[in-house]
């Protein structure tokens, strides 16, 4: 039987230490510079006014809203018309944020899509958009039903058939995502939603907590500040509050979808899988490679992808077997996934995959090789 290859221990401690020092600097970092992001803080609040523009969309306001922040400096992608179109149809009244100017073109293209747009500038990350968007609301909370915080960071949705929002809006809780992170062993009993889409109710909206969190936010110029302060904050101050956060799936879901995949499915699902790690790719390889697929080796490489971030590294299995309707867009990083969706969009294995997605993933790939030769 072939081995397993893994990296040797030195290695591994020497990959394990250069994370931990640069993760240490970031975080060193940021907790110097809090009192300069809140002293940034006020001077952004204090010219506000001259700082933003509000312009009006042609979509009349709902009770159900979504606030979309974008930041498109090389003008705007047709994902983002094909998102709001999409929200649209669920009942939603998309918000643009914009995290920079938008060309006169581009504006007007959002304005048949969107029922208000926020033009603001490019500092602070997505939690400082989120912010403007959110507590520009304010003063409308009463009549707010749901209300969709979301960035352009992911595809939404990537196939054509999509329950997402239905599904969200049955769990009945306060602050909804789609699949909650991995936490470490003590932290299990705490639920992390990622930030790129949030579903509040208007229980949420209603509530003090959700206001006072907002209210109380410090953007950082570092993503080191904002995801402790924002995405990592969030779901722990909300639950805190008393408001019910859920997530429709984890590492545990994903697991039951593997354990009741048919033997004779498991060698499509490893080809369509995107390991990260060395020698999980190198097993990989090695399965693909026997005539007779050992399935259970097949099947525990499988779970053990599912314990890491398997949004990335089982993509098709996300979408198809978990209704997962979020891709990451940056193709420097996530290539391997943009890949793997398209071979299995060319080979009949995904074929509702959205054309603005394959557009994209297609633009990005080649932009990749171009660059790389």
């Amino acid at each position: 039987m072939p081995q397993r290859i893994m990296p040797t221990p030195s290695k591994k401690l020497g990959q394990k230490l250069r994370r931990e020092t640069a993760r240490f600097r970031e975080q060193f970092a940021s907790y110097g510079e809090y009192f300069e992001d809140r002293r940034r803080l006020k001077d952004y609040e204090a010219q506000k006014d001259q700082l933003t523009t509000t312009v009006a969309g042609k979509v009349p306001a709902t009770p159900k809203i979504a606030i979309v922040l974008i930041y498109q400096p090389a003008g705007l992608n047709p994902s983002v018309l094909m998102t709001c179109r999409f929200l649209l149809e669920k009942g939603f009244a998309p918000y643009v944020v914009s995290n920079g100017p938008l060309s006169d073109p581009d504006l007007t293209r959002l304005c048949g899509v969107v029922w208000k747009i926020l033009i603001r500038p490019n500092q602070g990350h997505d939690f400082a958009g989120y912010k403007d968007g959110v507590l520009s609301l304010e003063s409308e909370r009463d009549r707010i039903d749901r209300l969709i915080v979301m960035n352009d960071s992911t595809w939404f949705p990537t196939t054509a058939q999509c329950d997402f929002l239905d599904r969200l809006e049955a769990t009945g809780a306060d602050v909804i995502g789609g699949h909650r992170m991995p936490r470490r062993p003590w932290e299990l009993n705490r639920i992390l939603i990622p930030s790129y889409f949030y579903l509040f109710s208007n229980r949420a909206v209603r509530s003090r907590t959700f206001w006072r969190f907002w209210h109380r936010y410090v953007p950082s110029r570092r993503v080191y500040g904002t995801v402790k302060r924002g995405e990592h904050a969030l779901s722990r101050v909300m639950a805190l509050g008393g408001l019910k956060c859920r997530a429709l799936y984890g590492t545990p879901e994903m697991r039951a979808v593997i354990s009741a995949l048919p033997d004779d499915t498991l060698r499509g699902e490893i080809a369509f899988s995107d390991p990260n790690d060395p020698a999980d790719r190198a097993e990989r390889a090695q399965l693909l490679a026997e005539d007779q697929m050992q399935t259970e080796r097949a099947r525990a490489l499988l779970q053990r992808l599912a314990g890491r971030n398997f949004t990335a590294e089982l993509p098709l299995l996300s979408l198809r077997g978990l209704g997962h309707p979020f891709v990451k867009r940056k193709a420097a990083l996530f290539s391997g996934v943009h890949a793997t969706l398209l071979r299995a969009h060319d080979t009949g294995r995904l074929p509702d995959l959205v054309p603005e997605v394959i557009d994209e993933m297609r633009t990005g790939l080649d932009a990749l090789k171009d660059a790389a030769e």
